[in-house]
Protein backbone atom coordinates (compact mmCIF):
# COMPACT_ATOMS: atom_id res chain seq x y z
CA UNK A 1 0.00 0.00 0.00
CA UNK A 2 1.48 3.15 -0.89
CA UNK A 3 2.04 6.26 1.58
CA UNK A 4 -0.31 8.64 1.71
CA UNK A 5 0.82 11.87 1.18
CA UNK A 6 -0.93 14.65 3.24
CA UNK A 7 -2.47 18.03 1.48
CA UNK A 8 0.31 20.76 1.36
CA UNK A 9 3.23 18.21 1.36
CA UNK A 10 4.86 19.51 -1.92
CA UNK A 11 4.11 22.98 -1.20
CA UNK A 12 6.09 22.65 1.96
CA UNK A 13 9.09 21.18 0.12
CA UNK A 14 9.13 24.12 -2.11
CA UNK A 15 9.12 26.34 0.64
CA UNK A 16 11.67 24.74 2.33
CA UNK A 17 13.95 24.67 -1.07
CA UNK A 18 13.09 28.36 -1.17
CA UNK A 19 14.01 28.74 2.16
CA UNK A 20 17.22 27.03 2.06
CA UNK A 21 18.02 28.76 -1.20
CA UNK A 22 17.69 31.71 0.35
CA UNK A 23 19.74 31.42 3.44
CA UNK A 24 22.72 30.58 0.81
CA UNK A 25 22.15 33.51 -1.19
CA UNK A 26 22.60 35.43 2.32
CA UNK A 27 25.66 33.26 3.90
CA UNK A 28 27.50 33.87 0.40
CA UNK A 29 26.65 37.62 0.69
CA UNK A 30 28.05 37.50 4.57
CA UNK A 31 31.25 35.64 3.47
CA UNK A 32 31.93 38.14 0.51
CA UNK A 33 31.48 40.71 3.22
CA UNK A 34 34.00 38.91 5.34
CA UNK A 35 36.40 38.78 2.80
CA UNK A 36 36.56 41.86 1.49
CA UNK A 37 37.19 43.64 4.91
CA UNK A 38 40.61 40.62 4.99
CA UNK A 39 41.62 42.19 2.05
CA UNK A 40 41.20 45.65 2.64
CA UNK A 41 42.84 45.22 6.47
CA UNK A 42 45.57 43.08 4.46
CA UNK A 43 46.56 46.14 2.14
CA UNK A 44 46.57 48.31 5.09
CA UNK A 45 48.66 46.20 7.54
CA UNK A 46 51.29 46.08 4.02
CA UNK A 47 51.27 50.01 3.93
CA UNK A 48 51.92 49.76 7.50
CA UNK A 49 54.68 47.53 7.28
CA UNK A 50 56.16 49.96 4.21
CA UNK A 51 55.98 52.98 6.34
CA UNK A 52 57.18 51.85 9.45
CA UNK A 53 60.72 50.89 6.86
CA UNK A 54 60.49 54.46 5.75
CA UNK A 55 60.64 56.15 8.74
CA UNK A 56 63.49 53.16 10.17
CA UNK A 57 65.48 54.16 7.62
CA UNK A 58 65.05 58.29 7.18
CA UNK A 59 65.06 58.43 10.93
CA UNK A 60 61.22 60.02 10.49
CA UNK A 61 59.93 59.88 14.26
CA UNK A 62 56.79 61.98 12.78
CA UNK A 63 56.35 58.62 10.77
CA UNK A 64 57.08 56.51 13.28
CA UNK A 65 54.67 58.11 15.48
CA UNK A 66 51.83 57.74 12.57
CA UNK A 67 52.70 54.23 12.35
CA UNK A 68 52.44 53.50 16.42
CA UNK A 69 49.04 55.47 15.79
CA UNK A 70 47.68 53.87 13.18
CA UNK A 71 47.60 50.50 14.74
CA UNK A 72 44.60 51.24 16.38
CA UNK A 73 42.48 51.21 13.52
CA UNK A 74 44.31 47.44 12.45
CA UNK A 75 42.76 46.55 16.11
CA UNK A 76 39.66 48.05 15.46
CA UNK A 77 39.45 45.81 12.15
CA UNK A 78 40.72 42.64 14.04
CA UNK A 79 37.68 42.76 16.33
CA UNK A 80 35.22 43.82 13.41
CA UNK A 81 36.24 40.32 11.73
CA UNK A 82 35.73 38.78 14.76
CA UNK A 83 32.43 39.93 15.07
CA UNK A 84 31.47 39.21 11.39
CA UNK A 85 32.54 35.10 12.10
CA UNK A 86 31.02 35.55 15.07
CA UNK A 87 27.45 36.54 13.11
CA UNK A 88 27.83 33.72 10.42
CA UNK A 89 28.31 31.16 12.81
CA UNK A 90 25.56 31.59 15.11
CA UNK A 91 23.04 32.57 11.66
CA UNK A 92 24.21 30.09 9.30
CA UNK A 93 25.69 27.12 10.57
CA UNK A 94 28.27 26.75 7.76
CA UNK A 95 29.21 23.39 6.31
CA UNK A 96 32.10 21.92 3.86
CA UNK A 97 33.78 25.01 1.83
CA UNK A 98 31.81 27.71 3.52
CA UNK A 99 33.02 26.27 6.84
CA UNK A 100 36.19 26.13 5.51
CA UNK A 101 36.24 29.60 4.20
CA UNK A 102 35.46 30.72 7.88
CA UNK A 103 37.94 28.76 10.18
CA UNK A 104 40.58 30.41 7.69
CA UNK A 105 39.08 33.90 8.18
CA UNK A 106 39.47 33.66 11.58
CA UNK A 107 43.42 32.64 11.25
CA UNK A 108 44.15 35.45 9.12
CA UNK A 109 42.42 37.89 10.70
CA UNK A 110 45.17 37.16 13.68
CA UNK A 111 47.89 36.80 11.29
CA UNK A 112 47.18 40.21 10.14
CA UNK A 113 46.95 41.60 13.31
CA UNK A 114 50.09 40.20 14.60
CA UNK A 115 51.80 42.01 11.18
CA UNK A 116 50.05 45.38 12.15
CA UNK A 117 51.41 44.95 15.52
CA UNK A 118 55.23 44.14 14.23
CA UNK A 119 54.76 47.66 12.21
CA UNK A 120 54.58 48.50 15.19
CA UNK A 121 57.29 47.41 16.78
CA UNK A 122 59.44 48.50 14.26
CA UNK A 123 58.22 52.15 14.55
CA UNK A 124 59.09 51.65 17.83
CA UNK A 125 62.66 51.29 17.23
CA UNK A 126 63.17 54.39 15.40
CA UNK A 127 64.23 56.70 18.72
CA UNK A 128 67.02 53.89 19.73
CA UNK A 129 68.04 53.28 15.72
CA UNK A 130 67.81 56.99 14.49
CA UNK A 131 71.62 58.04 13.45
CA UNK A 132 72.32 54.56 12.59
CA UNK A 133 70.98 53.95 8.79
CA UNK A 134 74.52 53.67 7.39
CA UNK A 135 73.85 49.95 9.77
CA UNK A 136 70.03 49.63 8.57
CA UNK A 137 71.37 49.37 5.15
CA UNK A 138 74.24 47.00 5.71
CA UNK A 139 71.86 44.26 7.00
CA UNK A 140 69.47 45.02 4.23
CA UNK A 141 66.27 46.36 5.76
CA UNK A 142 64.80 47.39 2.71
CA UNK A 143 65.63 44.02 0.79
CA UNK A 144 63.66 42.35 3.88
CA UNK A 145 60.82 44.67 3.60
CA UNK A 146 60.29 44.32 0.31
CA UNK A 147 60.47 40.61 0.14
CA UNK A 148 57.99 40.11 3.67
CA UNK A 149 55.72 43.09 1.85
CA UNK A 150 56.08 41.23 -1.53
CA UNK A 151 55.01 37.63 0.26
CA UNK A 152 51.95 39.56 1.79
CA UNK A 153 50.98 41.23 -1.47
CA UNK A 154 50.70 37.67 -3.21
CA UNK A 155 49.27 36.14 -0.20
CA UNK A 156 46.41 38.47 -0.51
CA UNK A 157 46.06 37.91 -4.55
CA UNK A 158 46.09 34.16 -3.65
CA UNK A 159 43.49 34.88 -0.93
CA UNK A 160 41.26 37.20 -4.12
CA UNK A 161 41.46 34.49 -6.65
CA UNK A 162 41.63 31.25 -3.88
CA UNK A 163 44.70 30.35 -6.54
CA UNK A 164 45.97 27.47 -4.40
CA UNK A 165 49.52 27.65 -7.26
CA UNK A 166 50.15 30.71 -6.49
CA UNK A 167 49.75 30.33 -2.64
CA UNK A 168 52.33 27.20 -2.58
CA UNK A 169 55.06 29.24 -4.75
CA UNK A 170 55.14 31.39 -1.57
CA UNK A 171 56.56 28.81 0.61
CA UNK A 172 60.45 29.01 -1.19
CA UNK A 173 60.60 32.83 -1.18
CA UNK A 174 59.89 32.82 2.62
CA UNK A 175 63.22 30.55 3.03
CA UNK A 176 64.83 32.70 1.17
CA UNK A 177 64.30 35.36 3.64
CA UNK A 178 65.62 33.24 6.35
CA UNK A 179 68.79 33.18 4.83
CA UNK A 180 68.85 36.90 4.83
CA UNK A 181 67.16 37.32 8.07
CA UNK A 182 70.27 34.88 9.14
CA UNK A 183 72.89 37.15 7.55
CA UNK A 184 71.83 39.95 9.01
CA UNK A 185 71.61 38.21 12.69
CA UNK A 186 75.10 37.16 12.66
CA UNK A 187 76.00 40.47 11.27
CA UNK A 188 74.68 42.21 14.40
CA UNK A 189 76.06 40.44 17.26
CA UNK A 190 79.46 40.32 15.70
CA UNK A 191 79.12 44.21 15.72
CA UNK A 192 77.77 44.05 19.33
CA UNK A 193 81.27 42.24 20.08
CA UNK A 194 83.09 44.62 18.19
CA UNK A 195 81.29 47.96 19.13
CA UNK A 196 79.53 47.42 22.71
CA UNK A 197 79.08 51.01 23.50
CA UNK A 198 76.45 50.30 20.43
CA UNK A 199 74.70 47.60 21.72
CA UNK A 200 71.18 49.24 22.68
CA UNK A 201 70.65 50.06 19.08
CA UNK A 202 72.45 47.13 17.64
CA UNK A 203 69.92 45.00 20.21
CA UNK A 204 66.83 47.00 18.61
CA UNK A 205 68.02 46.38 15.10
CA UNK A 206 68.11 42.77 15.87
CA UNK A 207 64.16 43.01 16.93
CA UNK A 208 63.53 45.08 13.94
CA UNK A 209 64.91 41.84 11.59
CA UNK A 210 63.47 39.69 13.42
CA UNK A 211 59.69 41.98 12.87
CA UNK A 212 60.23 41.44 8.91
CA UNK A 213 61.05 37.86 9.43
CA UNK A 214 58.16 37.29 11.22
CA UNK A 215 56.12 38.89 9.24
CA UNK A 216 57.10 37.12 6.08
CA UNK A 217 56.38 34.02 8.38
CA UNK A 218 52.21 35.14 8.71
CA UNK A 219 51.91 36.18 5.44
CA UNK A 220 52.69 32.39 4.56
CA UNK A 221 50.37 31.39 6.68
CA UNK A 222 47.78 32.60 4.93
CA UNK A 223 48.68 31.28 1.98
CA UNK A 224 48.37 28.24 3.93
CA UNK A 225 45.38 29.16 4.25
CA UNK A 226 44.32 29.45 0.77
CA UNK A 227 45.45 25.93 0.09
CA UNK A 228 43.08 24.79 3.15
CA UNK A 229 40.27 26.64 1.75
CA UNK A 230 40.61 24.98 -1.69
CA UNK A 231 42.06 21.56 -1.29
CA UNK A 232 40.76 21.12 2.48
CA UNK A 233 44.57 19.79 2.92
CA UNK A 234 46.18 21.27 6.02
CA UNK A 235 49.76 22.41 5.00
CA UNK A 236 50.87 23.65 7.98
CA UNK A 237 53.14 20.72 9.43
CA UNK A 238 53.33 18.19 6.71
CA UNK A 239 55.91 16.17 8.27
CA UNK A 240 52.80 14.74 10.89
CA UNK A 241 51.22 12.97 7.82
CA UNK A 242 54.56 10.26 8.06
CA UNK A 243 53.98 9.84 11.98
Amino acid sequence: MSERIEPGYKEERQLMRIALRDRKRFLDREVDELRNTLIGMSRRVGEQVRHATKALRSGDLDLAKQVRRDDDLIDALELQVDSKCERILALYHPVATDLRILFSAIKINNDLERIGDYAKNIAKTVPDISGHQDVVDLIRVQEMADISCGILDRAREAYERQDRKLARQLFERDRWLGNVYRDAFDFLIHQCGLHPEKGAALFQMVMTVKAYERTADHAVNIAENVVFIVEGTDVRHPQTERL
